[in-house]
């Protein structure tokens, strides 16, 4: 590829004051300390703190020390495991912290903008020449970073650089707020739905009756799950069935470390399926299986929500839909979600769960779950408040979809100068 004549060669060791990776030995984890990212904490927004394993002071003073902690303006890079070269990140939050060695990180020198390396990193160009000449580790890919500071770079000038950054980082400024609005949505939810359905707090001037789940509102019953909504499973397939399609499977990687719905993990898929196991977007779906110990994913629930580059979703093998009875209309896809995504739920799951390696959910597990269910007209007050909050939400990630598309069609265009951005200072 002829690059234009302004532009220089050079490599990631030349152009960045430091190339390094985090701790290569794990230290102890501790219930209150401070945190430690690895590649699973890494997006493309940032280190996500929440989920970072704490170590202790002595631990992380000596990490920082060591070089394992980022400064702003690093960019950081997943460089073990199955995302290895596919997260990428600017690193520009407050948070103290330390990082494992599954994450590169690259502290720009003062030839070279960090948003324009973390968009040359994410170009496709650049992920297949790292995959194709450095990848190594069969059971678990990972690069080295004697060859990342290899990696050649196609350098434009630095107003350039900046420019191209600025019309990649608008359009990823944008999906970002979407992402932002609908997690500050999703929690304006969740906070009625505990109000409501968990502490009881509109009702407690009505009138509380004994239960054998404690004291509820009068008029409200205890119900087995099963009893209001059915599981459907999804179907097994091949890996000769996971080919380009309009049909996607919505797999276990579709959910997020502790519930929540990931649109990363759908499969296009060229198998059978039953039209029992569709998915519409808005329904809930649960895992049934874990591939670790850590019954993070397992018995767990997301919102599926519409996929733009698919026509049909499937439930795969792992995944169940929960989907209410007739007679149970009233109780919405959002009651679902945060009743299954309550502790109560998780604490009654885990005791349906058995395996080694792959841990497997028992199919009585869902249904003998009892809770408090409430009388259509709550449920459906409820319905009223949740639903519409879904749909903005499901509207704004369509929206981000299209920016997403948009941003992927463009960066190797400005990357190689095929189209050129308008310089700035």
């Amino acid at each position: 590829m002829i690059m234009p004549s302004e532009w220089r060669e050079s490599t990631l060791g030349d152009l960045c004051l430091l190339v390094t990776d985090g701790a290569h030995a794990s230290p102890r984890t501790v219930s209150d300390g401070r945190p430690m990212a690895s590649v699973k904490d890494l997006t493309r927004h940032g280190i996500t703190t929440e989920t970072c394993r704490r170590i202790s002071l002595s631990d992380f003073d000596r990490l920082v020390r060591d070089g394992c902690q980022p400064k702003r303006n690093d960019v950081l890079m997943a460089k073990d495991g199955a995302s290895c070269l596919e997260t990428v990140c600017v690193f520009d939050q407050p948070d103290e912290l330390v990082l494992l060695s599954s994450v590169a990180l690259f502290r720009p020198g003062p030839d070279l903008d960090a948003h324009f390396l973390r968009y040359y990193l994410e170009w496709p160009r650049t992920k297949d020449l790292l995959r194709g000449g450095y990848v190594s580790g069969s059971a678990i890919p990972r690069v080295v970073l004697r060859d990342f500071k290899a990696a050649p770079v196609s350098l434009p000038p630095l107003p350039l650089q900046r420019a191209i950054a600025r019309v990649l980082g608008t359009l990823d400024d944008k999906i970002e707020l979407n992402r932002k609005m609908n997690e500050t949505l999703e929690a304006m939810a969740r906070a009625i739905f505990k109000s409501w359905f968990v502490d009881f707090e509109p009702f407690q001037g009505k009138g509380m009756v004994d239960s054998e789940l404690g004291p509820i509102p009068k008029r409200w019953e205890v119900q087995r799950l099963g009893n209001v909504a059915d599981v459907v499973k999804g179907r097994s397939y091949s890996s000769t069935e996971l080919q380009p399609s309009s049909v996607a499977l919505v797999t276990l990687k579709s959910f997020c470390r502790g519930g929540g719905y990931r649109p990363e993990g759908l499969k296009p898929y060229t198998g059978a399926y039953k039209p029992e196991q569709v998915i519409q977007p808005g329904e809930v779906v649960i895992s049934f299986t874990d591939v670790t110990q850590a019954a993070e994913v397992i018995g767990r629930p997301a919102v599926v929500r519409a996929a733009p580059a698919f026509d049909t979703l499937v439930a795969s093998l792992d995944v169940g839909i929960v989907r209410a009875k007739p007679e149970y209309r009233y109780l919405c896809s959002p009651y679902f979600y945060y009743l299954l995504a309550c502790q109560d739920f998780v604490g009654h799951i885990l005791g349906y769960v058995n395996g080694t390696t792959v841990l497997h959910l028992d199919k009585e597990g869902i249904p003998e779950y009892r809770f408090v269910c409430p009388p259509e007209p709550v449920a459906s007050g409820f319905a009223a408040l949740a639903v519409p909050v879904y749909k903005r939400m499901d509207l704004a990630d369509r929206e981000s979809c299209l920016l997403a598309a948009a941003r992927d069609a463009l960066l190797p265009k400005l990357m190689s100068g095929e189209v050129r951005a308008t310089r700035t200072a």
